[in-house]
């Protein structure tokens, strides 16, 4: 799928059971159309696109497939009216909608629990605003609304073994100011009484640009960006840490703070062996660790594979199992490309 003018990627979700993929933009600029296209399916063995959901129009804020039965779980705006709601796997295109949550535009993250009985609701507009709420689908009742949130809630998900909750949170762009949400950058809740574990403190201002927990434990791989001292100054770097975020502690620096590295996304295959990256820096040298699909074996804790074509930086990544690896940049681009084979370390 081609990039557009005045849109970009928000969300980037798959089910890899069936193959599929679904793909959601967003608005950079107000002053364009409403798009009925704004959200699509798409078989990832063929390329071909399977399915528009038009309720969409106006933008996609967050989007994720449920384990338990395939129907995809979308927030947006369309009509100019806050959306969300469920649509089915498979059949007519006919969206089931939630309803009692009061502002549904302000949604940034949606996250299933790994049974897909219970999703988590992330978003805010601002620290008085902040939103965390589970959500018992099979109930239709609110589970647990979180508090002590320091700013809006961008990614929430739950740990592999169900044990624990981690929320990222909002940060200003500047990095250098001191506020709660980066020197705090995420919260960890445990999932028996909701107990707040931890505020994330940090000995430096810095944000968390995306996690993705490893497939055992509570250890999540973290996109890190901030300042940090290299060759002697302070510069704005972007590194990889694997953290256990129930014990509050760096279990492993994977990559160390580097001025050209601001990794916006990443995944975590399911047998927990293979990450991918999605960075790039506008209007920077895409050979120059921009614009880069990066493929990295954790168990040797390096790159062994790095993907180029993207003309803009890349913002989502995801693995479809053993069929293939998606990316999508900020432009809107989709691409496909070989899934890791057991001989890709060496």
């Amino acid at each position: 799928m081609e990039g557009r003018d005045g849109w970009r990627t928000q969300s980037l979700t798959v089910d890899a059971q069936r193959a599929v993929a679904a793909m959601g933009l967003t608005k950079t600029d107000l002053r364009k159309e409403a798009q009925d296209d704004a959200l699509s399916v798409w078989d990832i063995r063929t390329g071909e696109r399977l399915r528009i959901l038009p309720a969409y129009s106006d933008g996609v804020d967050a989007a994720a497939y449920s384990p338990h039965d395939g129907a995809l779980l979308v927030a947006g705006v369309g009509g100019g009216q806050g959306r969300l709601g469920f649509w089915p796997s498979e059949g007519a295109a006919a969206l089931r909608e939630m309803q009692g949550f009061p502002d549904l535009s302000a949604l940034q993250s949606i996250a299933f629990s790994n049974d897909g009985r219970q999703v988590l609701l992330g978003g805010g507009q601002s620290q008085q605003h902040a939103l965390l709420v589970l959500y018992d689908l099979e109930k239709a009742s609110v589970v647990h609304r979180f508090e002590k949130l320091d700013a809006a809630v961008m990614q929430a998900g739950f740990s592999s073994d169900a044990r624990v909750i981690l929320a990222r949170l909002r940060a200003s762009a500047q990095l250098g100011k001191k506020q709660a949400s980066l020197e705090q950058p995420f919260r960890v809740w445990d999932t028996e009484g909701f107990r707040l574990l931890s505020f994330g403190r940090r000995p430096l201002p810095c944000r968390v640009n995306a996690f993705s927990f490893l497939s055992e434990g509570t250890v999540a791989a973290m996109a890190m960006e901030g300042l940090a001292e290299i060759n002697g100054k302070s510069r704005s770097a972007g590194w990889i840490e694997l953290w256990d975020v129930q014990r509050n502690k760096q279990v492993l620096a994977l990559a160390r703070p580097h001025e050209n590295f601001f990794v916006h996304d990443l995944a975590v295959s399911k047998e927990g062996r293979w990450m991918l990256t999605a960075s790039g820096q506008p209007n920077a040298d895409p050979r120059v660790g921009d614009c880069c699909v990066r493929l990295w074996d954790l168990h040797a804790c390096k790159v062994v594979r790095e993907m180029f074509g993207h003309k803009h930086p890349v913002s989502r990544v995801a693995f479809v199992g053993e069929i293939a690896i998606l990316s999508a940049d900020q432009s809107g681009e989709l691409r496909s490309w070989p899934p890791p084979t057991p001989d890709a370390a060496s």
